[in-house]
């Protein structure tokens, strides 16, 4: 009888040990707030949250969602959160010239042959005569806010087709949300929308799609960015975030972008289907074929992001003075092209 109870108490104090060790790892997880926009276009994010590896980093990741990327270079300034995936803004621009951002690492990229975003044109305004980009002048175009990644696009777009962009009126509606509303009430008459957005359009009747940004307009989409204040006070833990980032991004370019393998769809690929959506609340059918493009070892693409800013200054939307390679961290482990 005492030799049970031994044994019982012993039990007893390996399971009591166990659940003080995990405590103590949850108590020594370090919190790593994080900026970013709902989009499917931060999947390899998601997917790496799901997998463990920020954890297995020791970060305890808090996703903080904004309507727009206008506002995740300003929370990062702010201090408001420590890092943030977002898109290639005036702002951004502005921001990082005035020494307030640091590019570390690239997110998203507009590359040929993959759906990031979309253009269209309404089915009215198609109907009506607008069937080509060449017909863009006196036409209104829904973007999120004046300056953002929606407005370079269709800025960069008018440019290839030879269009005055004075000509073009633009209509900034805040939110990806009140952006696609307008197009739905045939408030304006083009839009780009995330593709999850567009093929919804398409299939109901109300859009025409007319291209994927990718192919028009290729670019360097996305960027991770921290504040020089952060990168000096807290560089131990942006490193451990791109270790695990780097990871995700990995394994999400193997799972899904891997054209060498030209693999079937996966109960793996399943399963991180099932984990995006949760994420952007949609669903994994919707977004089996929105798969954006990343480098499996994010590059920071100098280059392009040079054209960006040298668009931006012509518009008079940012300084002349700007030099992209101040706003560039190359100090962490991550690629660059020039």
């Amino acid at each position: 009888m005492i030799k049970r109870l031994l044994l019982i108490f012993a039990a007893l104090v390996g399971v009591a040990a166990e659940v003080d060790t995990s405590q103590v790892a949850a108590q020594e997880l370090v919190k790593a707030r994080i900026g970013l926009v709902r989009l499917p276009s931060n999947a390899p994010l998601y997917i790496g949250l799901e997998r463990g590896f920020f954890r297995n980093e020791g970060l305890d990741i808090q996703l903080n969602f904004f309507d727009a990327a206008s506002a995740v270079p300003v929370v990062v300034v702010s201090g408001d959160v420590d890092i943030g995936l977002g898109g290639l803004t005036a702002a951004f621009y502005n921001l990082a010239a005035k020494g307030g951002l640091k590019i570390i690492s690239s997110t998203v990229r507009e590359k040929a042959g993959y759906r990031l975003d979309a253009f269209l044109i309404t089915t009215k305004a198609y109907n009506e005569g607008f069937q080509s980009w060449k017909d863009l002048a006196g036409k209104r175009v829904a973007i999120t806010t004046v300056g953002s990644s929606y407005h370079l696009k269709f800025v960069t777009l008018a440019k290839k087709n030879g269009v005055d962009i004075a000509k073009v009126t633009f209509v900034p509606l805040q939110s990806l949300q009140n952006q696609a509303a307008a197009f739905a009430g045939n408030q304006v008459d083009a839009a780009s929308l995330p593709a999850l957005v567009a093929e919804n359009f398409v299939k109901s009747g109300q859009g025409r799609l007319m291209g994927w940004a990718g192919d028009e307009t290729p670019s360097q989409n996305g960027v991770v960015v921290a504040s020089p204040a952060t990168i000096e006070k807290r560089r131990v833990l942006i490193e451990k975030f791109l270790r695990a980032y780097n990871q995700s991004v990995a394994l999400y370019y193997d799972s899904f972008l891997d054209r060498a393998d030209e693999r079937s769809a996966s109960l793996a690929q399943q399963q991180m289907l099932e984990t995006i959506a949760r994420y952007v609340q949609s669903t994994p059918e919707n977004l089996k074929s929105a798969m954006p493009y990343y480098d499996r070892q994010p590059e920071v693409d100098v280059a392009d992001m040079s054209r960006q800013l040298a668009i931006w200054q012509e518009l008079g939307m940012a300084p002349k003075s700007a030099d992209i390679k101040t706003m560039v961290d190359l100090s962490f482990n991550h690629g660059t092209s020039e």
